[in-house]
Formats: structure tokens, sequence, C-alpha cells
């Protein structure tokens, strides 16, 4: 790999033989940028919302968190976009601090998104197949202020393995890596542990929500109380159909890297090398933080009635002042031709 002398040792060159094709690069760019102004202008409103409205006190809360995340991740993914606009020029990750930063919260985001999802799903999963139930998930929340500390310390953990931060321009963004060869088999555990495990409890407790939806379709009184988890399960959905790429790259990356050395006989192949992880990480994640309040606003009657209601009132207030301008310019004349 050419490292230029004009850049910061972090920063790793596009290889000789891996060039990414610009009009990709434009194209996931622009699409990026898209969701960012989509994604971050719906989930400050769906936050707005979910933090006025009163709702449901656990839902309420995994919403919000789910929100706040969404909106961090739209926000992040900006440099991305940039340096695929540059030609992958670093541009903001030519600084380390920006760099270490960047990698520490965008991985904290996409975990912690991974954990909510599992959360909402597998309540709703219980809450459907058990109604009789008295499970309480009250205080279920306190699980993922739990899981945030556990990820705060194993951040502190990595680095006794030596770890460090560096751009890669034939990815497109910053990444951790190590020389320790121990570091390997924790980055496994930990892949396995924070995207794996959740994944596949998600998944199950999916398919556990659509079999038995599908079951009480046929009863009449339960498809109002049902709309909640058929909104929660299509929101599931959407979070795994957007993850699963993210999720096969890293499956394929672990067997890859305990097998050979990267990239290895997947990843060596142009299109694997400079887009899969990319577009599975980056582009399909913030396309997924996107969509999630198209989901709100189409699913949710209750949110559609307020923002209808918030736009009015804006409306009226733009009348009312255009009015009052109206009226004081229409005094301030019949001042002057009295005068």
């Amino acid at each position: 790999m050419n490292n230029s002398s004009s850049l910061p040792s972090h920063v790793v060159q596009l290889s000789d033989s891996y060039l990414p094709n610009p009009l990709a690069d434009r194209f996931i760019a622009a699409t990026l940028l898209l969701c960012f102004v989509v994604g971050f202008t719906g989930n400050i409103l769906a936050l707005v919302y979910f933090l006025t409205s009163g709702k449901n006190k656990l839902l309420g809360n995994l919403y919000i968190l789910i929100c706040a995340t969404d909106l961090c991740t739209c926000a992040m993914q900006t440099p991305v976009a940039i340096s695929l606009l540059m030609g992958r020029h670093p541009g903001a990750f030519q600084y380390l601090g920006f760099c270490v930063f960047w990698t520490v919260i965008f991985e904290f985001l996409q975990v912690s998104s991974i954990f909510l999802v599992m959360l909402m799903s597998v309540t709703r999963a219980v809450a459907i197949s058990l109604p009789m139930c008295s499970i309480n998930f009250k205080h279920i929340i306190w699980v993922y202020y739990g899981y945030v500390v556990l990820i705060s310390t194993e951040t502190g953990i990595r680095h006794v393995f030596g770890v460090y931060y560096m751009y890669i321009a034939d990815l497109g963004y910053c990444v951790k890596g190590s020389r320790n060869p121990s570091f390997s088999l924790y980055a496994n555990i930990t892949n396995i542990l924070s995207i794996g495990l959740p994944s596949t409890v998600t998944f199950f407790s999916f398919i556990m929500s659509i079999t038995e939806l599908r079951r009480q379709r046929q009863r009449p009184s339960k498809v109002v109380a049902n709309r909640a988890s058929v909104t929660i399960a299509i929101f599931t959905g959407i979070f795994l159909i957007c993850n699963t790429p993210f999720f096969s790259n890293v499956i394929l990356f672990v067997v890859t890297r305990s097998l050979t050395t990267y990239p290895g006989p997947v990843f060596s192949s142009p299109f694997m090398f400079s887009y899969s992880w990319v577009v599975s990480k980056v582009l399909c994640v913030v396309v997924n933080a996107a969509l999630n309040p198209v989901v709100y606003f189409t699913r949710m009657v209750e949110f559609r009635t307020w923002k209808r209601e918030r736009v009015s009132r804006h409306k009226l207030w733009n009348r009312i002042s255009v009015l009052k301008l109206w009226s004081v310019s229409r005094r301030s004349t019949k001042v002057d031709e009295a005068l």
C-alpha cells in the first residue's frame, strides 16, 4: 500500500491493485447525504413526539433511545460521504483524534442499535405470545443501561491489546487494529457477543411474533390491539433486511481471519475489497436509520396527527405574524399621512 508523505502516519492510501469506481463512490455518497436529510429531520420530529406524547413507558423509552441513536447515526456518516466525494481523501479523518472519536462512537451506535431492537422485539414477542403471562417489563430499560456500561468497559479493555486507529482509503472510513496476535481472538469473541448473539435473538423473536400475528389475524377483536405489534414487527423486519449484509460480512471476516490472512479469497475481489464494508457497515445502517421515521409516520396515527397539528399551528402562527405586520404597516402609513 502506498502512504503519502503529506498525510499523517495513521492514513493508509488506496491500494494500487484495488481502485474504486468514482461513479459508485459518488452514488453512495449522494445516498448517504439524502439519508442524512431524511433521517435527521424525521428522527428529530419522532424524538420530540416520543418525549412529549406520554406513550407507554417501556415502548416510549425504547423509541426515544432508538430515535436518539438513529439521529446520531445519520449525522456520523457525513465524514464518510465527504471522503467518498473527495476521491477517498481522508478529509476530517486525517486528524487522529477525530479518527478515534468517530470509530468509537460509530461502533457504539451500531451495537447499541442492535441491542435496542433486540429488547423491543423480544418484549413484544413475549407480550403477544403469552398475553396472560404477567411479566413486568417496566424496568427492562435498565438492562440497556447495564449494556452501555459493558460496552464502555470493553472499549477500555481493548487498549490492553495495544489498539491503534487508522483511516483506510480502501474502506472509506477509520477502523481499529492491533499488532497483538491475541487481539484477533478477542475481536472475534466481542463480535459474536455484541453483534451475533443479539441479532440471532432478534431474528428468532421476529419469527415468533410473525407466527403469532398470523395465527391471531382471524380474530377481529385482536386487530386493533395488535396494531402496535405489527408496527414493531415491520420495524424489526426492516432492521434485519438492512443489517443482514453487515452480519454476513462480519461472519465472512471472522472466518477469513481464522483460516487465512485478510483479504483472503472472499475479500480479494475488487467489489468486496472496496465496497462490501462501506455498503454494509455504513450505507445500509444509515438507510435503516432514515427509514425508521417513515415507519413511525406511516404506522402511528397519533404521530401523524401530532405532526399535522404542529404544522397547522406553525401555519396559523405565520398567518397571525403576517396580519400583525400588515396592521402595523397600515398604522404607520396613516400616521405618516396625518403628519
